[in-house]
């Protein structure tokens, strides 16, 4: 989905393949949780760089742009978010 609405490029899809490859093997977690990750990994680029060149500094100043941003429609992004994507 983000490959095809630009939100991500294929090299971000393969890193994000591969973290999730990881997670399924290592941490044993279910299809449903893969899937929440992947659609949180995918939005938190609107406020990251690419996954290759990422920083941990970017990876702070994303969750703060993610806190204070806003959804498509413009509504803030409620808590459960915020905390499901500052602790995936």
């Amino acid at each position: 989905m983000g490959l095809t609405n630009g939100i991500i490029v294929p090299d971000d899809a393969a890193l994000i393949k591969e973290f999730l490859g990881e997670r399924r093997s290592t941490a044993n977690i279910s299809h449903g949780r893969v899937n929440k990750i992947a659609s949180i990994l995918v939005s938190w680029r609107r406020y990251l760089p690419l996954y290759r060149q990422i920083t941990i500094s970017d990876v702070y100043a994303g969750i703060e742009g993610l806190k204070n941003g806003k959804t498509h429609r413009g509504n803030p992004f409620k808590q459960n978010t915020i905390a499901d994507s500052s602790s995936s």
